[in-house]
């Protein structure tokens, strides 16, 4: 007979079984983590390439690490004319030193920025966008780079300039304009009408 079956009952036959067994379960629970990881960084990455803002990761040296397609879309580049480079050779050294550097380095050191800011981009008008920048911080607590999220609120503006520039109508009217309330209170009177 090939195979003894009084070897089944020696311990040490039953150890490496065991042994397998074990690695055998530790291994599954392994992939299925490794699969559930995998799934949520795919959702992850499907809601960021679908956002409509422009989101970008660059490190402590200003260098682009990733960009999502509105970002690559704005810029009218490719991720490989993006991804590598340093954003002063992207926005220009001027540009750079006077509007994103001042902000990027207070994110750098720890705090959430947001500003507003004209930007030229490769688009046929200037386009106003809403930027935050968010520390990015490494598995050690220490800050890797940051985070860019920009927003086009360029309609927005322009219907702010558009309602600023109407306000200032009746004070530059040379005829009087009054405004009254339902109880004949005077709530308005321009320049003219005090003459």
């Amino acid at each position: 007979m090939l195979f003894d079956l009084s070897q089944l009952w020696d311990a040490a036959w039953w150890w490496y079984l065991l042994r397998l067994m074990a690695y055998s379960a530790g291994l599954v629970l392994a992939i299925s983590s490794y699969r559930d990881t995998e799934m949520k960084l795919q959702q992850s990455e499907i809601i960021v390439s679908n956002s409509t803002d422009m989101i970008a990761l660059l490190d402590i040296d200003y260098t682009y690490l990733a960009a999502n397609s509105a970002y690559l879309k704005t810029m009218k580049k490719t991720y490989d004319q993006i991804i590598g480079k340093k954003a002063v050779s992207v926005f220009g050294e001027e540009f750079f030193n006077k509007v994103i550097k001042p902000n990027a380095d207070s994110c750098l050191g720890g705090e959430e920025v947001n500003y507003q800011a004209w930007f030229d981009f490769p688009t046929p008008s200037k386009v106003y966008m809403d930027i935050s920048y968010y520390p990015h911080f490494g598995i050690d607590k220490e800050i890797k780079g940051f985070v860019v999220r920009g927003k086009d609120i360029t309609e927005h503006k322009r219907a702010e300039e558009k309602i600023k520039a109407l306000s200032r109508f009746p004070d530059e009217n040379p005829q009087p304009v009054l405004r009254v309330s339902e109880q004949g209170e005077l709530l308005y009177a321009n320049k003219s009408s005090l003459q």
